[in-house]
């Protein structure tokens, strides 16, 4: 019998905790409660429930179910033991029981994926190359424990993941991020590279996001704050608008609008709105970024912003080539602005020294990122108004 306390509170975790903060909760109670340690009854029935709590959630298959059919999600069954009792083995999952592997289902796939960063396997039992790669991928999840979670979706099952992640081919490997809905595809070439290759790029990846994070100044937008941060404000604003994780063009320029972030800090407000939600609808419907996502538009400096200046559009001009030219025509006008400022308020006589102090600073190279190319991937038709092409003018 399971206790009748909260297993997520047995352990001191919560519920949305990875399966390696389960583990470290349980080892560390473990050490802290056992009999050795601490002699007397009430220790023995606090390790026993910590067992009995840790026999559950530390199994991602059993703490799925718990999620589904607590004490306070009865569907068909009294309680979670009887659920457990009527399980059979005869299911087609790959990786029951397996416990560094999370089964994703849609009902709990966000509360999971909110927290850490999750490399996840989308697979049919029907396909031969995805039963195949099932030992490999095992191995990958042992080498990366504690440093990246695994997590596997079996698209029959789950038909609404794989419409989500627009998923045409088995297997497919993605590395999802929480911030800022990040996404990278992994390319896979076969079972041996699982093993060998995959969790060098895992770890290369996770940890260009973790320094992207620290380096980016974008700011997440929603309807309550756009219209206070953005339009009410004189500073020039750069704003990407995006159709949510639905939206695959998008997915693919958010690691590069990090980067922008990254390169303009200190010269202009870089955000992204994500008009999938209904906080944010209204104003994307205002400013016409509703649809044809993801939209790059650019609010001038002063109060008259109106509504914005589209600047290119992906499908015509690549991510990885346009912001560069983006950072380069702002920090060129800005530069220019100043420039025509500090000549209204130099004397006459300190001409000739501001001249060759300027040229100093010309010779100065401005910060470079390197912007990263997607490989080309397939397009999704997408319904919505066209845009007439790049345009980068209207600057300040």
């Amino acid at each position: 019998r399971y206790p009748d306390r909260p297993l997520y509170d047995i352990l001191q975790v919560e519920r949305t905790a990875t399966q390696t903060e389960i583990r470290r909760s349980f080892r560390s109670l473990s050490m802290k409660y056992h009999p050795d340690k601490n002699p007397g009854p009430e220790a023995a029935l606090r390790m026993q429930e910590i067992n009995e709590a840790y026999e559950v959630l530390g199994n991602p298959d059993k703490r799925a179910a718990y999620d589904d059919f607590g004490k306070d999600n009865m569907e068909g069954w009294d309680n979670f033991w009887e659920y457990e009792q009527s399980q059979t083995t005869a299911s087609k999952d790959f990786y029951v029981g397996d416990e560094l592997i999370t089964r994703l289902t849609e009902k709990i796939f966000d509360e999971r994926v909110k927290k850490g960063v999750f490399f996840i396997e989308f697979y049919a039992p029907w396909c031969s190359h995805c039963i195949h790669s099932g030992s490999s991928f095992k191995a990958a999840a042992r080498e990366l424990e504690g440093e990246i979670e695994f997590a596997a979706v079996n698209c029959v099952n789950q038909p609404g993941l794989q419409h989500r992640f627009h998923i045409n081919a088995f297997p497919s490997f993605y590395l999802v991020g929480p911030e800022f809905e990040m996404q990278a595809q992994y390319h896979y070439r076969g079972p041996q590279y699982l093993v060998s290759d995959l969790p060098e790029w895992a770890r290369r990846t996770a940890r260009e996001w973790s320094s992207l994070f620290a380096r980016t100044t974008v700011q997440r937008l929603n309807g309550s704050a756009f219209d206070t941060l953005v339009l009410g404000s004189e500073e020039l604003w750069i704003v990407m608008f995006t159709g949510g994780l639905h939206c695959v063009p998008c997915n693919d320029a958010r690691s590069n609008w990090l980067r922008l972030g990254a390169d303009l800090a200190g010269l202009a407000q870089v955000g992204m709105a994500d008009c999938s939600q209904p906080d944010t609808q209204p104003v994307c419907a205002r400013l016409n970024a509703g649809s044809d996502h993801p939209r790059f538009v650019l609010f001038p400096r002063g109060s008259d912003k109106g509504l914005g200046v589209d600047l290119f559009h992906e499908s015509e001009v690549p991510t990885h080539i346009a912001l560069p030219l983006i950072v380069k025509v702002v920090r060129g006008a800005l530069e220019a602005e100043r420039r025509k400022k500090d000549e209204l308020m130099v004397p006459p006589d300190d001409t000739a020294e501001y001249e060759k102090t300027a040229k100093e600073e010309e010779q100065v190279p401005p910060p470079h990122t390197n912007y990263e190319q997607k490989p080309p991937k397939p397009r999704f038709a997408q319904v919505g108004r066209s845009n007439s092409g790049p345009n980068l003018r209207q600057i300040t």
